[in-house]
C-alpha cells in the first residue's frame, strides 16, 4: 500500500519519526514525522556563588567530545498510537555542537528514513536553578542539512520545493536552513535552542522537550531532563 506522508511537528535536534498504521503496530500505510529539538540556553540564574561556578566550568570540560545514544535505536512516543524510531549523536568541540539524527521506519532500525543534521555555536550559560547539577544552554542553529535516505522522503521533500529544490534525490544531502523543510523550521522561524545540559565523565542528558512546540525562547526552556541517555562514542 502507498504510504502517506503526516507531519506530526518538530522543532530542530532531537528528532523521531515513526511508523504507525493507527492500530499501534509499525509497517502500516502512515508515515509519522515528529521532531522536537535539541536545546539551547536561555538564561535561568545561578546554582548560588561559587557551586554554580563549579557545575559551569565542569561542564564545559566535560562536555567536549563525541556522544551518541545509550539505545543506539530508540523508540520515541509521539503519539497515542504512533512510535518513533531514531539514533542521535552529538558532538561539541568547545565552541560548535552538531546534532546527527538518523530516523527509520521499523523498531529495529534497519529501514532508513532520512537523516537530518543541525548544528551551530553553543553556550553554557549558568547553573540551573530548577535541576540539580544542570546548566543552562543555548544552541545557536547556523546550518540544516537533510539527506532522504528512501524515495518516499525524497519525494515528500520534493514536492514541499524544501531547500528551494525540485530534484531531491535519496542519499544526496540539502541546505534547507533558508526555507526550512517540513518539519524542520526555517532559521529564521528558530535560531536557537535554549535546553538543560547535565554531563559528566560518563553520561551526557539533555532537557525533557515538549511532544508538540519548540524550545526556541528562553521561556520554553525545560525544567526537568529526559530519560535518554548519551555516552562517549568509541
Amino acid at each position: 500500500m502507498k504510504k502517506m506522508i503526516v507531519v506530526v511537528g518538530l522543532t530542530v535536534g532531537s528528532f523521531a519519526l515513526g511508523c504507525s498504521n493507527g492500530t499501534g503496530n509499525t509497517g502500516g500505510s502512515t508515515v509519522s514525522i515528529t521532531f522536537t529539538g535539541t536545546g539551547g540556553s536561555g538564561g535561568a540564574g545561578g546554582a548560588g556563588g561559587s557551586q554554580g561556578d563549579a557545575v559551569l566550568l565542569a561542564a564545559e570540560a566535560a562536555v567536549v567530545g563525541h556522544w551518541q545514544d545509550s539505545n543506539p535505536c530508540e523508540a520515541l512516543p509521539t503519539g497515542p498510537t504512533t512510535t518513533s524510531y531514531v539514533n542521535l549523536t552529538f558532538s561539541f568541540d568547545g565552541k560548535r555542537w552538531t546534532n546527527t539524527l538518523s530516523a527509520f521506519a521499523d523498531p529495529q532500525c534497519t529501514m532508513p528514513l532520512f537523516q537530518a543534521q543541525i548544528g551551530g555555536a553553543y553556550t553554557l550559560q549558568e547553573g540551573s536553578t530548577v535541576v540539580a547539577g544542570a546548566v543552562d544552554a543555548r544552541f545557536a542553529i547556523d546550518t540544516e542539512m537533510l539527506t532522504p535516505q528512501s524515495a518516499a522522503m525524497a519525494a515528500a521533500f520534493t514536492q514541499q520545493m524544501c531547500g528551494g529544490s525540485t530534484s531531491w534525490a535519496v542519499g544526496v544531502a540539502g541546505d534547507v536552513g533558508t526555507t526550512g523543510c517540513l518539519f524542520v523550521p526555517s532559521i529564521m522561524a528558530c535560531s536557537a535552542e535554549y535546553d538543560l545540559v547535565k554531563v559528566d565523565a560518563t553520561s551526557l542528558r539533555f532537557g525533557q522537550r515538549p511532544m508538540m512546540g519548540d524550545i526556541c525562547a528562553a521561556a520554553r526552556r525545560p525544567t526537568s531532563l529526559a530519560a535518554s541517555t548519551f555516552v562517549h562514542a568509541p
